[in-house]
């Protein structure tokens, strides 16, 4: 909150003039923002809508539905049910994909991405 009225107070002293001191600090602290960089300022969230010179403030849409057919997210109840897997290492052989054991870019015992035994022995 100290911050707030600091922020206030800057903008009072940098944008009113000293005829001007009825103003709120709200009103001020919203002077102050509608000057923030535009990396800072979200347009969601702001409570300075943001518009073309002359132009009215758009309205805000909900958004579409863009694939009805979708697969709804697990409940929250049953995020926490999974099948445990023994070996996350060798998972992709038993799928049935097979890598050469000279393959640099896939997973092999050579190059220690695989245990060679249980789960902690490695080369």
């Amino acid at each position: 909150m100290r911050s707030l009225s600091l922020t206030a107070a800057l903008t009072l002293a940098l944008y009113a003039p000293a005829n001007c001191l009825a103003f709120s600090a709200d009103d001020l602290l919203l002077q102050g923002m509608s000057s923030l960089p535009a990396y800072l300022y979200d347009p969601d969230s702001s409570q300075i809508p943001r518009r073309r010179p002359g132009h009215p403030v758009p309205e805000r849409r909900e958004a579409e539905i863009i694939n009805p057919d979708n697969v709804e997210p697990a409940p929250i109840d049953a995020v926490g049910e999974f099948v445990p897997v023994p070996d996350r290492w060798r998972i992709m052989e038993s799928l049935g994909f097979k890598f050469p054991w000279y393959d640099p870019y896939n997973q092999n015992v050579w190059k220690g991405d695989k245990p060679i035994h249980g789960d902690d022995w490695f080369l």
